[in-house]
C-alpha cells in the first residue's frame, strides 16, 4: 500500500457534501478544500510515497526523518494493512543491510512486560540457546549493547493498540525510550490504530508518522486482484471481478475496495462464488461468512441453525473479551482456552 507523511496543520474545515460512493474521502486528510468556518487542527497528508519510495528515500535515505534518532510510526483503519506492511519492511532490510539486527515484536504478546524486559530475558535469551548457549553471559550481553551502539538494531513494534497497558499505550512506549536503555538506541518503527494515535497525536515525541493509504482505483485495486487470482490459476475470475466493478452503479463497491482487507474478502468471496456484488460493507462481511461455511461444508457439515447459533456465540464472546472487567486483561487481545471455552463449550443446535 502506498504511505503518506502526515502532519498536524491549520487547515479549512471540511465540506460534508460527500456522497456515500465515495465514503473513504471522509477519512482523507489531504482533502482540505472548502472554508466554511475557519480553521481547524487536523492530519494532514503533505507527501505521498510509493512502497518502494518509502523504502529507498525513507528507511535508506532517511530524507524525511526530522528527528535525530530514528523513529518512525505508521498508523492506519483496521486492514489497511499495517501488520503486512511492517512484515515487508522487515524483510527488506534484512536483505538491504546485512549486518543489520531486525527484532520483531507483537506488542500484544508483551502482556505487561517491558520491550528492554523482552529484549533481554526473552529475545536474546532465545537466541543464546539457538547457538547452543544456556545462559546470558557477561559477554553475550556486552557484544548485544554494542550492536545498539553501532546502530545496527531495528525494533518493529507491531500493534500498539494492542499493548496491555494500565493507562494509555503511547504513553507506555514514550516513557520506557525516555528511560533510555537499549530501546532508545534502536532505530524503531511501530504500528498503531488511526484512532488510537489521532486521540494522543502529541505523546510521541521524536516520531515521524506515515499513514497508509487507499489503493487507487482502477489502477491498484485492479493490480491486486490480478496478483490474488493468478497464484490460484483461476485468472480469468480474477478479469471477470474486475469487470463486474466497471459496471455503471457500482461505484459504493468500487470505494469499499480500495481497503486491503475488505479486497481481499471481496477476491475470496467471488473466487467462491460469483454473482451479485455486495453494495455495502455490512453486506460484504456477511457474503464472506456466507461462502465460508459454504466452503468448508464437507469438513464441518452445519446447518443454518447451528451456523445462526455459533455466530451468536461468538458475537457474544467478542464482546465480553472486550467488556467484561473480570476477563479484560487476560483476554481482550489475547483469548485464553479457558475463557474461550466459557463460552463456545456448548452443543449447538
Amino acid at each position: 500500500v502506498p504511505l503518506g507523511l502526515v502532519e498536524r496543520k491549520k487547515i479549512p474545515r471540511r465540506k460534508l457534501d460527500v456522497l456515500p460512493e465515495r465514503g473513504s474521502e471522509l477519512y482523507d486528510e489531504s482533502r482540505n478544500e472548502g472554508s466554511n468556518a475557519g480553521k481547524i487542527e487536523e492530519i494532514e497528508v503533505t507527501k505521498r510515497f510509493e512502497y518502494e519510495e518509502f523504502l529507498e528515500q525513507v528507511i535508506r535515505q532517511r530524507k524525511n526523518i526530522k528527528s535525530q534518532v530514528n523513529r518512525i510510526t505508521i498508523i492506519g483503519e483496521p486492514g489497511a494493512g499495517k501488520t503486512t506492511l511492517l512484515q515487508q519492511i522487515a524483510k527488506w532490510i534484512r536483505t538491504e543491510f546485512s549486518e543489520s539486527i531486525v527484532i520483531w515484536i507483537s506488542l500484544a504478546d508483551l502482556q505487561g512486560k517491558t520491550i528492554e524486559y523482552y529484549l533481554e530475558k526473552i529475545w536474546l535469551k532465545s537466541i543464546i540457546r539457538e547457538e547452543g548457549g544456556t545462559e546470558i553471559s557477561v559477554a553475550d550481553k556486552s557484544n548485544f549493547s554494542d550492536q545498539f551502539k553501532q546502530g545496527r538494531v531495528w525494533i518493529l513494534l507491531d500493534g500498539l493498540d494492542e499493548m496491555q497497558s494500565r493507562g494509555n499505550s503511547l504513553s507506555e512506549i514514550q516513557r520506557q525510550i525516555q528511560e533510555g536503555g537499549w530501546v532508545r538506541q534502536a532505530r524503531l518503527i511501530l504500528t498503531c490504530r488511526l484512532n488510537l494515535w489521532d486521540g494522543n497525536y502529541n505523546t510521541l515525541a521524536g516520531f515521524e508518522t506515515y499513514r497508509t493509504l487507499d489503493f487507487s482505483y482502477p489502477a491498484q485495486v485492479e493490480q491486486f486482484i490480478q496478483q490474488w487470482f493468478a497464484p490460484r490459476g483461476k485468472k480469468d475470475l480474477g478479469q471477470a471481478l474486475c469487470s463486474a466493478l466497471k459496471e455503471p452503479g457500482r461505484e459504493r463497491i468500487q470505494d469499499l475496495a480500495k481497503n486491503p482487507l475488505r479486497l481481499t474478502l471481496l477476491c475470496f468471496s467471488w473466487y467462491l462464488q460469483q454473482g451479485k456484488l455486495p453494495e455495502t460493507q455490512a453486506e460484504l462481511y456477511q457474503k464472506s461468512i456466507d461462502r465460508f461455511y459454504e466452503w468448508k461444508q464437507e469438513q464441518f457439515p452445519t446447518t443454518f441453525t447451528q451456523r445462526e447459533s455459533l455466530n451468536h456465540a461468538l458475537a457474544e464472546l467478542s464482546w465480553q473479551a472486550i467488556d467484561d472487567t473480570d476477563n479484560r486483561q487476560q483476554a481482550r487481545f489475547r483469548l485464553r482456552h479457558e475463557f474461550v471455552r466459557r463460552h463456545l463449550d456448548k452443543p449447538l443446535l
